[in-house]
């Protein structure tokens, strides 16, 4: 079916353009192409899931947590077993200061599925409250959890010597 391809190749053209944002720390200018193909691909497929949440992805990166949290909210409300749309509510919640809520999302996104993305939001919520031995042990097990070789694993790792360091443990 046409429209799907077309979907498809609009969420990984945008997907691309979110990897360059990262890589090449270019971000002024590729998550806004990332969003304007996003929104493009939304025009014509208003309920596809992926392009819904690569444009979370994208307005978390630009600071924009409102948008992003009403966003995650309707991903949540479509596919509440996805644990990914979860993370984004929690990291929408807490850049707003709604702990509370973000603790929900982390909670839920942990019970559907434990890894890396989930331990690290849990240690990320643990430690500006005062729990870095919460905080060490969930990034320890985020540090386990991450696939070695990646970008995910160097970030996890880096993170987790920085919370060494700053509970004195170096």
């Amino acid at each position: 079916h046409a429209g799907a391809r077309d979907a498809q190749t609009m969420a990984e053209l945008a997907d691309l353009y979110i990897y360059e944002a990262r890589v090449t720390g270019n971000e002024k200018y590729y998550y806004p192409a990332a969003l304007r193909m996003l929104e493009h691909g939304l025009a014509e497929h208003p309920d596809n899931l992926e392009l819904l949440a690569l444009k979370t992805r994208s307005l978390l990166a630009m600071h924009r947590f409102e948008e992003a949290r009403q966003l995650a909210s309707r991903l949540i409300t479509r596919s509440p077993r996805t644990a990914m749309f979860y993370g984004m509510l929690c990291d929408a919640c807490v850049n707003q200061g709604d702990l509370d809520e973000a603790v929900r999302a982390v909670d839920a996104m942990i019970s559907i599925r434990p890894v890396v993305d989930s331990y690290a939001r849990v240690s990320h919520i643990r430690e500006p409250h005062g729990d870095m031995a919460g905080a060490l042990e969930a990034m320890h097990l985020a540090v386990q959890a991450v696939m070695q070789g990646t970008h995910d694993a160097a970030w996890t790792r880096t993170t987790y010597g920085q919370l060494l360091r700053k509970a004195g443990k170096e």
